[in-house]
């Protein structure tokens, strides 16, 4: 092990302070589907406990309850930023503390990279909307520092025992997946500790496991009255009940799932447009193989640690692969490892042999020219974030200005989640209701719609060509038909041989967006030709020439004629 550095306490205090300011000023006015549902759980106390991030709501709750105490104008979202922007403080700062105390850089240095970490897009965007990656990462790089650090005792002693089985157990509250990194950890633990110790390791994971395990019970019987262990698996696991066939496939273990990992990944540094993308990528996969070939090697520290971090690093990637390797916000986490992996490989070019010492100065020369890109390109985007409430609010307000409030309103999550947070409309539900009857899937009672009085659709979410996952009216007609059929509440009375369906009409807003209005009241027709022949001719006369999404569907399904049939 490496004898232990010194710290100096203004670099740190000066890192805090700079870091802390920078992300309050550019708090995001736009915030995600998932920021706004987690913040209306706040606001409301209701469905507080999500599977999948068990703690994070209820500790959001907690930050508001305590705010208003002192300010009583401060409302739930600037909360959970202040909490976002504590925890986003924490990553950098451990991160700094790293790179001192362990990889044993210079304050120059430290200080450079932990600006190109604070910089990044993920950390920039992430911080200030209510996400629950940054308080996740922020305890997984806090643990790191803890486990790593030369600052105290090389030992794991009870005191650095108790802490790390805390950060461990808070990170998996925060987010559920964080339970991989018990790999990386148990690795680094044997690799670095004797056989004597291994009670501690023994100790972090399963006390971790059983907190976890009970809050979860406890979670479930809050909010589930029928208490059984299959709910109870399907409460833990709930996106795994899910109907999407992109959450979870195999299929993404492929180039194109590869490169949807990549290209997500690089968005947390920056976004680059796409000839500039394969650079980055490829100097992406030359860090990793030089390390892994680094880490090869005799096992000294810095290669212990730098295993630990490629473990990391792979676990999750293995993961959000299978799992959906295009969701960005899932690989802020692997950003923080990576630049470990990054600062490593610096430290390994610098003071080498005399003919490479000219790198002394050329890498602090093009990080800080990377670093001035960086902050153009994520600092225009920050401040987007900051200024405006974006397209999702403009969106959001147009319907909550067009929709009578005692309609349903069926809309993508995001936009739904803006109506109930902004505009206080209760009765919105996620059109994504489709996935259920393309694959077979009982509809869940808050769908039964029967009782109300209207029930308001863009049109986009009602044409053929509507694709979710990777179904839409023309790959899947008969399921696609059943939607239809279930929204319009068509039925055929076989005795009287009279069909009826809901009276409709089309709305559109002052943007030119079009909706289907769906009214309690009914209408005789003769059959579900009948609903498409007046879409087509309202769409039509809207826009003053041919469209006829539905007759086309007609047109190219040989088997439309039967499906439509009572």
């Amino acid at each position: 092990m490496l004898s232990r550095t010194k710290i100096k306490i203004i670099p740190v205090v000066s890192i805090f302070i700079v870091t802390f300011l920078l992300l309050f000023m550019l708090r995001a006015t736009q915030q995600t589907g998932d920021s706004l549902s987690y913040a209306l759980s706040a606001k409301t106390g209701q469905r507080m406990f999500h599977p999948h991030h068990l703690l994070f709501t209820p500790i959001i709750y907690l930050s508001y309850s305590a705010i208003t105490l002192i300010c009583k104008s401060c409302d739930v979202i600037f909360a959970a930023q202040l909490h976002n922007i504590i925890l986003a403080t924490v990553v950098i700062l451990s991160f700094y503390v790293i790179l001192k105390d362990v990889i044993v850089f210079s304050s120059f240095f430290s200080t450079l990279l932990t600006i190109l970490l604070l910089i990044s897009r993920g950390i920039l965007v992430f911080s200030t909307q209510i996400e629950v990656y940054i308080p996740a990462t922020a305890c997984l790089t806090l643990f790191v520092l803890i486990m790593t650090t030369r600052l105290m005792s090389n030992k794991f002693d009870n005191a650095k025992v108790i802490a790390l089985l805390l950060l461990l157990t808070m990170a998996i509250f925060y987010h559920q997946t964080n339970v991989l990194f018990c790999i990386p950890f148990s690795y680094y633990f044997i690799a670095t500790q004797n056989k004597q110790r291994y009670k501690s390791l023994i100790i972090i994971l399963s006390l971790s496991g059983i907190i976890v395990l009970l809050a979860y019970i406890l979670a479930f019987f809050s909010i589930d009255e029928n208490r059984t262990a299959a709910n109870f698996l399907r409460f833990c696991l709930s996106y795994s009940f899910y109907p999407d066939p992109n959450w979870g496939s195999l299929e993404h273990f492929s180039l194109l799932g590869i490169k949807k990992l990549l290209k997500s990944q690089l968005w947390n540094v920056v976004e680059l447009p796409r000839r500039f993308r394969y650079i980055a990528v490829s100097f992406l996969i030359i860090l990793f193989i030089w390390n892994l070939v680094k880490a090869s090697k005799p096992a000294t520290y810095h290669n212990k640690f730098r295993r630990f971090l490629l473990i990391w690093i792979m676990t999750y990637f293995i993961f959000f692969l299978w799992w959906l390797p295009g969701e960005k916000e899932f690989f802020i986490t692997t950003l923080v490892p990576i630049m470990l992996l990054f600062a490593l490989s610096i430290k390994d070019l610098l003071g080498k042999e005399k003919k490479l010492r000219f790198l002394n100065k050329l890498i602090p020369v093009v990080l800080i020219l990377f670093i001035a890109f960086i902050s153009a390109k994520n600092g225009k985007n920050a401040l987007a974030l900051h200024q405006t409430q974006g397209t999702d609010y403009r969106n959001a307000w147009r319907m909550a200005k067009l929709i009578p409030e005692e309609c349903v309103i069926l809309t993508d999550w995001t936009t739904q989640n803006h109506l109930q947070y902004f505009f206080e409309r209760e009765k919105v539900l996620d059109a994504d209701l489709l996935l259920f009857f393309y694959n077979n899937e009982s509809l869940p009672e808050y769908y039964h719609l029967k009782e109300e009085k209207c029930v308001v659709v863009a049109l986009s979410y009602v044409t053929p060509d509507y694709d979710i996952a990777k179904y839409n009216g023309y790959t899947c007609p008969s399921k696609w038909i059943e939607y239809m059929k279930w929204l319009f509440d068509f039925k055929y009375n076989s005795e009287q041989r009279r069909a009826t369906c809901r009276k409709f009409e089309l709305l559109h807003d002052d943007n030119g967006t079009l909706y289907v209005y769906l009214s309690s009241s009914t209408v005789e027709i003769e059959n579900f030709n009948k609903v498409f022949e007046a879409l087509d001719g309202k769409i039509n006369m809207y826009f003053g020439k041919q469209i006829n999404p539905f007759g086309n569907w007609l047109a190219k399904n040989p088997r439309a004629e039967n499906l439509i049939l009572p």
